[in-house]
């Protein structure tokens, strides 16, 4: 009999892989294409200015008030206990820059995809430091920012790093953000204009976009959040969303023609249907969270009355499971986990094989049942 442990990671490295076909079923976290229409569509619509529309806005987004398919992160409540602090969250995931064939020639791995990492480390509640580091086919960029949170509420403070592009400040002004457009993680971040044996593919559309006029630039942003519960509590809140691509032409000019660019095909156009693969998500997603100057305030078990129930209080992980290392204070996001259960045995009869049991049950309440529904069944037909 074959380890269940080893089955188990076999199957969760299959649905998650990010050359599973078209994109994995697990591990992923699709676009918000209203934001991408909004942000790199050919319509510029106005910014949101009113203060019920920009709280309507930040109620949309806002997965800890409803559903947000494409965030990932978490929130957590700490107690300051050193002047000193850091909270360091890391994301890693990667992009696909090209199909997996083109022209029935295979392309290689680091040709279609890059790997992405982005650390942020929030320090003493104030200041957030974002290091994004991108490798790939002759791809390796690194760069870091600073920057101090703002106030945006009663007892809230926040940052967004919008990259490469202005995306969610396109849709609201009001919120405090930076955009990190530099050169060399636009062009980072961007889908092959051919492949190194010469070959160029195709995005969908109505005639097909070849990638040598077309690219499609993954887009996503990072809100680092901080509120203040009472004296001695905070809550930290780092969300990361994804906001699916902006397309550019051979010349890097924004064309504003979204939906050109949602699967690579490696050949005919005419043929999409039967050999695509997604472009906007993001694939092999995880997060990572550490800490130092502080003390955890979050709980797996909470007390009702005399009893003790599981259930996590004081930290809520989004769109994915969190995983607690206490020893290594770390916790890790993901949306799959293998844990080993133990299960009580089934009592067994020792007088009474499982045949002969499954026989009496079957002679002593089969026919009956049968009856039954064969009785119904009549009646229902001359009713």
């Amino acid at each position: 009999m074959p380890d269940l442990g080893y089955v188990a990671r076999e199957v969760i490295s299959f649905l998650k892989g990010c050359t599973h076909t078209e994109k994995p079923h697990i591990s992923v976290l699709g676009p918000d294409r209203r934001t991408a229409r909004v942000a790199f569509g050919k319509r510029t619509q106005p910014l949101i200015t009113e203060e019920e529309e920009a709280e309507a806005f930040y109620e949309e987004i806002d997965p800890y008030r409803r559903i947000v398919p494409y965030v990932f992160g978490y929130y957590a409540d700490f107690k300051p206990s050193n002047d000193e602090r850091v909270v360091e969250t890391t994301f890693t995931f990667c992009i696909r820059t090209a199909p997996p064939n083109v022209n029935s020639k295979p392309v290689p791995l680091d040709q279609q995809f890059r790997d992405v990492k982005l650390r942020v480390r929030l320090m003493n509640e104030k200041n957030a430091e974002l290091l994004i580091n991108i490798r790939g086919f002759s791809t390796n960029v690194s760069l870091r920012i600073q920057e101090m949170l703002k106030p945006v509420s009663n007892n809230v403070q926040e940052i967004w790093f919008e990259i490469p592009y202005a995306s969610y400040s396109k849709r609201y002004k009001g919120i405090p953000h930076k955009v990190v457009s530099d050169p060399s993680i636009i062009r980072s971040l961007a889908t092959l204009d051919k492949t190194d044996s010469g070959y160029y593919y195709f995005f969908n559309g109505s005639r097909g976009a070849r990638s040598l006029d077309r690219r499609l630039i993954y887009a996503f942003a990072i809100r680092i959040s901080v509120k203040k519960l009472n004296p001695e509590l905070v809550r930290v809140s780092v969300l990361l969303y994804n906001c699916g691509g902006c397309v550019v032409d051979s010349k890097w000019r924004k064309v504003g023609s979204y939906e050109v660019a949602r699967y690579m095909l490696p050949g005919d156009p005419g043929n999409y249907r039967i050999d695509r693969w997604s472009t906007e998500y993001l694939l092999e997603i995880e997060g990572r969270i550490k800490w130092s100057g502080y003390q955890k305030m979050w709980t797996w078990k909470q007390s009702f009355d005399s009893y003790v129930v599981p259930g996590l209080k004081g930290f809520l992980p989004k769109n994915c499971l969190a995983v607690e290392n206490e020893e290594a204070r770390e916790v890790i996001l993901r949306d799959w986990h293998i844990a080993k259960e133990t299960v009580p045995k089934i009592k067994c009869d020792n007088v009474r094989s499982a045949p002969e049991i499954i026989k009496e049950i079957s002679s002593k309440y089969g026919y009956q049942k049968a009856g039954e529904y064969v009785a119904k069944a009549f009646k229902d037909v001359f009713q």
